[in-house]
C-alpha cells in the first residue's frame, strides 16, 4: 500500500515536471527567429576550411603511398 502511494507521489511529481518542460519549450518556440544572413566572411572561412580539409587529406593519402610501397 505504501509502495502505491509513493508510485503515485512520483508519477504526480514527473507529470509537474514534464508540464514546467513543455512551457518553457513553448516559449522558446514563440521567440523570434534571427534574420541574420550569412556575411561574406563567413563564406570566406568555411570556403578555407574546405580546402584545409582538401590539402590534409592528399597529404595523408601520399603519405600512407610512401608507407605502402615501403612494405
Amino acid at each position: 500500500m505504501e509502495q502505491n502511494s509513493i508510485t503515485q507521489s512520483l508519477n504526480v511529481v514527473q507529470q509537474e515536471n514534464l508540464k514546467e518542460h513543455r512551457l518553457e519549450l513553448d516559449s522558446m518556440g514563440s521567440k523570434p527567429k534571427s534574420d541574420k544572413k550569412p556575411l561574406i566572411e563567413d563564406g570566406a572561412i568555411i570556403s578555407n576550411l574546405g580546402w584545409i580539409c582538401i590539402l590534409s587529406l592528399t597529404i595523408s593519402g601520399l603519405a600512407m603511398a610512401g608507407v605502402g610501397s615501403g612494405l
